[in-house]
Parts: C-alpha cells; sequence; structure tokens
C-alpha cells in the first residue's frame, strides 16, 4: 500500500492537509528529528534510510524526542519512491551531503564510477513524487563542489517528453539573503549556491548531526545549496 493513504483513528481529521516533507538518506536521524519538532502541527515528515541499524537509531531518537509527526523508513530510496509514496504527494525532498561518486586516477585521467544515488533517473523519480506546479520544492546540500556542480548540470538539463520540458525550475533566495550567499556555478536558469542552509531555502530550524559534527572537525568551510521546484507544466505529464 502506497504512505499516508489512510490515517489512523487517533489522528486529527484535518491532518491530511498538512504538507508531507522528506529526508532521503537520514542517517540517525538527528536532523530530521528536529525538523519534525519545529514543524509539530505544521507539516508531516517522512525520514528514509538504507541501512537499518541508522533506521533504528533514527526510530529510537524520534520515539524519546516525542517526534509524533514523524515517520521512518527502510529500505532503498528508489524502490520505496517508485512503489511506495503516490505522485504528487511530496511538498519538499530533502538530500543533505549525499555520498558522491567514486573517483580514481587511471593512466593521467580521473574515472569516475557511474553508480550513486542521486542520477537523472533518481532525480525524475523525485520529480514524479513531488507536487505539481511548483508546490513541490528540493532541496540539495553538499560539501562537494565537484558533485554540486554535476548535480547542478543534472538538474539544468533534465527534461520529458518530444518537447523537452523542464521538470524543475530554479528558486531564488529573497535580496536580503543573496548578500550572504555565493553563486558558486551557473547552468543555464540554476544557480549553485554557496552558503549556509536555513530556512531561506525550506529548513525549518538550523540543526546539527552528527555528519555536521565530522565535517567541522575536519575544518571545512564550504557547502553548495541546490534549490529548485517542480515545473508549472507538471500536471501535463
Amino acid at each position: 500500500p502506497k504512505l499516508f493513504s489512510t490515517l489512523t483513528k487517533r489522528r486529527p481529521k484535518d491532518e491530511k492537509d498538512l504538507p508531507i516533507k522528506l529526508e532521503i538518506g537520514c542517517g540517525e536521524g538527528e536532523w530530521a528529528v528536529h525538523q519534525a519538532i519545529a514543524d509539530k502541527d505544521r507539516a508531516r515528515w517522512l525520514a528514509l534510510e538504507l541501512r537499518f541499524d541508522r533506521v533504528y537509531k533514527s526510530l529510537s531518537r524520534g520515539i524519546f524526542a516525542r517526534a509524533e509527526n514523524l515517520v521512518v523508513l527502510g529500505g532503498d530510496a528508489s524502490a520505496i519512491l517508485r512503489s511506495r509514496i503516490h505522485a504528487d504527494s511530496i511538498s519538499h525532498i530533502f538530500i543533505n551531503h549525499p555520498e558522491p561518486p567514486q573517483q580514481r586516477q587511471t593512466r593521467g585521467s580521473l574515472q569516475t564510477q557511474a553508480q550513486h544515488l542521486i542520477t537523472p533517473a533518481f532525480l525524475k523519480q523525485m520529480w514524479n513524487v513531488l507536487k505539481s506546479n511548483g508546490d513541490g520544492k528540493l532541496t540539495i546540500v553538499t560539501d562537494n563542489l565537484w558533485y554540486g556542480r554535476m548535480l547542478l548540470k543534472s538538474l539544468s538539463t533534465l527534461t520529458r517528453g518530444r518537447r523537452k520540458k523542464q521538470l524543475f525550475q530554479p528558486l531564488m533566495p529573497t535580496s536580503e539573503k543573496l548578500a550572504e550567499l555565493e553563486k558558486q556555478e551557473l547552468a543555464g536558469p540554476f544557480t549553485l549556491w554557496s552558503g549556509k542552509p536555513g530556512p531561506w531555502c525550506g529548513h525549518p530550524v538550523s540543526a546539527s548531526s552528527q555528519f555536521d559534527r565530522i565535517w567541522k572537525r575536519d575544518g571545512n568551510s564550504s557547502r553548495y545549496i541546490l534549490w529548485a521546484a517542480t515545473c508549472s507544466n507538471k500536471a501535463s505529464k
């Protein structure tokens, strides 16, 4: 059965009207739990993780924090988006620090392994479950500039149909927030931003995670953000 196809008797009748937000690759759930608590009575949250030890830790964290609007899912993200989540049902998808494809030096050139999560095919799967007409949003945060540029290119060239209609459209920060961000790279209408993610790109609250602490401990200072919404022509699939 699809997720959220029915409501339990204990849930308020108007909860079905709340937006559903999804973090893909939630790790041990620290970031997702903070977001769900901040969004209490305003949104429902899904936290998706492949490794089941992390799923258990995420679920335990959510229970002890009383994040009652959070559901933790375990499994392959591509399979779950394809078979367990309705099309046009998710308001916002977040991917924080996805694992980039491995690179290795071969005969003087840098070779990239093709296997990684955010392929063009997976971007299309996310587009499919996101709400239509600009109401579905996508935020990707990475500390890897090379990978950020790769994802920017994939997003900017993602089309469908014989007319090559764009699947996503770029979102722009407010003029006040622009002063705190740097345009790291451009591809068509899309921008790879350098700066601190936060409410401006959909994060309900600033929150740390185990990855953040490792990232800071290792002396990293740059983060790159992709922020987009579904195109207005999504309804005409």
